[in-house]
């Protein structure tokens, strides 16, 4: 009986969650909001170049950002009209939103009744913040699913565990899984994964369990993870860490863009101001104003006051795993290259604000906990003003929501300022390079499509007429000889193809885009193309 209503609980939980995530994706679709983060530009882009470039294969998959988002995303982006219009990346991120809200509210319920649990779901899932990101090809839905069922399976598995049930080892199967989709997802993941590894050796150690063969097999199973993606970057960019300090990795981001300043952003080698700013954008994330600071600090005091009361059961502890990604967060910005950007504090702009999403599972369960902290309260010496209790903490959600939506939510707000920024320029250079599409579709083109991806899409161009960084040896042949590759070449100040075209006395450039905080774009033709009737058509 108590499955069965469990089950029918998380079925109406799926319901409503896909009531809002379809709500919100209608919302994005009418305002134009899919596509307004050039990295679900991106990552659309590196799932697209597997079948649609001049090396389709697996290695596409690029190095920096690891491949499991962009495989699921395989499917979809195959549908030229989503791939085109940011849709493709909204399917996948909204089932992905569902289940982080079906995996967090199961665990509330494990230690809350159904009014505490139903207010930790709508923090979570009426937070237009996490709504706006389930409609994207951004990468916080998929984590947030797969740290939330870490923890339920871990939970799980640890009470398989003592009550010596056969699907203890069906559990630890599933969890490693879930960990091994983690480690693919973002970096975080390899943290979370060996942390939920050492809690899954220390129980079975206790119980003298830990060189059973079972252990050892998914032990191995995991280590391989990380493993075979160190040995991919060897192999394909010859160094197992590519992805941390290749051209394309975070340290080599701030390098070129910082200009050599010291520090180059808040919290640099600060661990102290790394927290402030991450704690800030969180609460930010949470709620609007000082009720997003009071949420904060309430969940936190929920979530200790929880562990305390119920400290000698590991699972107690455990729930703290959710609360991962703030110290991960603060080692990032002070040591990883990784800045944070708010619009109150100095120096006052908008950048990865959507990694405080992280901490709002766990904001909402610590929350939940001091809301049925409450409700246990009320039903104890009020009993009859227990149902107006939890109506109130349904209407502080709600109206969390409404404040949100009121004062643009941050993470909507970085992606509007992220178009308005970069919007204009690139529209500019694709229509030009559409004009020369149009008059010459069978026209080559030499451009680095990772940084400007939309330019490729609005042009009406697929990925098979380009020559880009991503077709590796092709490229590198391509940048020696550019005029024996292609007619037609876009640069941006800086980029290795700047450097090759000024070098082939073929290539004249035809048109130059400036843009504040952006590099000179300049679009060269060869001279053979100028001289063809195509080229009397530019030059009218």
């Amino acid at each position: 009986m108590k499955e069965e209503t469990e089950s029918r609980e998380l079925w109406w939980v799926a319901l409503a969650a896909f009531a809002a995530v379809l709500a919100a994706l209608a919302w994005s679709m009418r305002h134009g909001a899919l596509l307004l983060y050039g990295d679900a530009e991106a990552h659309l882009h590196i799932a697209r170049r597997v079948f649609d470039s001049q090396r389709p294969r697996f290695s596409q998959l690029g190095t920096v950002w690891l491949p499991l988002p962009h495989i699921l995303l395989l499917p979809f982006v195959n549908v030229d009209s989503w791939w085109r219009s940011g849709l493709a990346g909204a399917f996948p991120s909204m089932v992905e939103t569902i289940l982080a809200a079906v995996g967090l509210f199961k665990l509330a319920r494990r230690w809350m009744g159904v009014s505490a649990a139903t207010f930790v779901l709508a923090l979570f899932i009426l937070n237009p913040n996490v709504l706006y990101v389930s409609t994207t090809a951004l990468t916080e839905p998929l984590f947030l699913a797969e740290i939330v069922w870490s923890v339920v399976l871990l939970l799980d598995w640890c009470d398989a565990l003592a009550e010596n049930n056969k699907r203890a080892h069906k559990l630890m199967w599933l969890l490693i899984a879930v960990l091994v989709a983690a480690v693919y997802t973002r970096y975080d993941g390899w943290v979370l994964g060996f942390v939920i590894w050492l809690l899954l050796a220390n129980e079975l150690w206790k119980r003298s369990e830990f060189f059973q063969l079972r252990f050892i097999a998914t032990s191995v199973v995991l280590a391989a993870a990380p493993l075979l993606w160190l040995i991919y970057n060897s192999v394909l960019y010859k160094d197992p860490l590519d992805f941390l300090r290749g051209q394309y990795s975070a340290a080599a981001i701030e390098a070129r863009t910082s200009h050599g300043l010291i520090p180059p952003h808040p919290g640099w080698h600060n661990p102290w101001q790394s927290l402030l700013f991450y704690g800030k954008d969180v609460q930010m994330v949470a709620g609007e104003g000082h009720w997003g600071a009071w949420l904060f600090w309430l969940a936190l005091a929920g979530a200790l006051w929880f562990c305390i009361k119920r400290g000698e059961k590991p699972g107690a502890r455990w729930a703290l795993l959710l609360w991962l990604p703030l110290p991960f967060y603060c080692y990032s910005v002070a040591y990883g290259s990784v800045p944070i950007f708010l619009p109150v504090w100095w120096p006052h702009n908008f950048y990865n604000t959507r990694y405080g999403l992280e901490l709002m599972p766990a904001i909402a369960l610590g929350a939940g906990f001091c809301g049925e902290f409450l409700l246990r309260t009320i039903h104890r010496k009020w009993p009859r003003y227990e149902f107006a209790t939890a109506a109130v903490l349904m209407v502080l959600a709600a109206l969390n929501t409404w404040q949100l939506c009121a004062h643009e939510p941050i993470v909507l707000g970085e992606g509007r300022r992220n178009t308005e920024m970069r919007g204009t320029y690139e529209h500019e250079i694709a229509s030009r390079l559409k004009l020369l599409h149009e008059m010459r579709p069978d026209a080559m083109v030499l451009m680095e499509t990772s940084s400007y991806p939309g330019v490729i899409t609005q042009a009406g161009m697929v990925y098979k007429q380009t020559i880009n960084e991503s077709d590796l040896d092709l490229y590198d042949a391509a940048l020696k000889n550019p005029s024996a590759h292609a007619v037609v070449a876009i640069s941006f100040t800086g980029d290795d193809v700047e450097a090759a075209v000024k070098r082939d006395p073929a290539f004249k450039p035809v048109w130059k885009f400036d843009a504040t905080w952006q590099p000179t774009a300049t679009i060269y033709v060869t001279d053979t193309y100028l001289k063809s009737s195509v080229g009397e058509g530019i030059n009218r």
